[in-house]
């Protein structure tokens, strides 16, 4: 994520390969899930959170997770989506008061 030497269609078609490994390697799925994890994670770069985020996204949307892998990734997803949520309902009432 954030390569600056890959433009728009090379990020997809990359982003296509790590799918297509998910889908062709059930035993790589989880490794790809918790590699593209760890890159979004406390990523202080918003564009290549985002990214990461949609990488992810295709990738579960591909592939799911083991069962075991699946409760530490909700449990991530949760976590992170409800801090987001927390903060911009702060950030809207903060905007009411003004």
């Amino acid at each position: 994520m954030g390569d600056p030497h890959l433009n728009g269609a090379q990020e997809n078609m990359f982003g296509n390969y790590i799918i297509q490994r998910g889908l062709s390697s059930p035993g790589l799925r989880d490794e790809i899930l918790a590699q593209v994890v760890n890159q979004v994670w406390r990523n202080v770069n918003a564009d290549n959170a985002e990214r990461g985020w949609l990488l992810l996204l295709a990738c579960i949307c591909s592939f799911a997770p083991s069962p075991k892998m699946e409760k530490y990734l909700l449990k991530y997803v949760t976590h992170h989506f409800s801090h987001v949520d927390r903060n911009h309902t702060d950030n809207k009432q903060s905007m009411h008061s003004l």
